[in-house]
């Protein structure tokens, strides 16, 4: 299964807020992924695909601020973060908005 990471830079007004905050301020979800850039793109296991997506979710958040992978050079995954769940071609097939606790999906 393969996964993106996507960070706001830290000077966007919006970089370390919550999805409330950032729903009120940019309600459009195509608009407030264009904010956002590519940091890291990363691999798990075959039977991450048949996880439910909280799962998934849960273990890349320890992934990325425990047991960060040798490659990844990006800050450990923060609030206002987006992870996108890919498929097998690497297209995200969502994404998920890490909140103060817990993730909201951006549809």
């Amino acid at each position: 299964m393969k996964y993106q990471v996507l960070q706001l830079p830290v000077e966007d007004d919006l970089c370390f807020r919550g999805w409330d905050d950032v729903q009120k301020y940019c309600p459009n979800s195509k608009d407030l992924l264009k904010r956002y850039k590519l940091v890291y793109e990363g691999e798990l296991g075959d039977d991450y695909v048949v996880m439910p997506a909280n799962k998934i979710l849960e273990d890349l958040f320890r992934i990325l601020n425990i047991d960060h992978p040798t490659d990844y050079r990006a800050r450990s995954l923060s609030m206002s973060d987006t992870v996108a769940l890919c498929d097998a071609s690497g297209t995200p097939t969502s994404y998920w908005f890490c909140d103060s606790w817990g993730w909201a999906e951006i549809k």
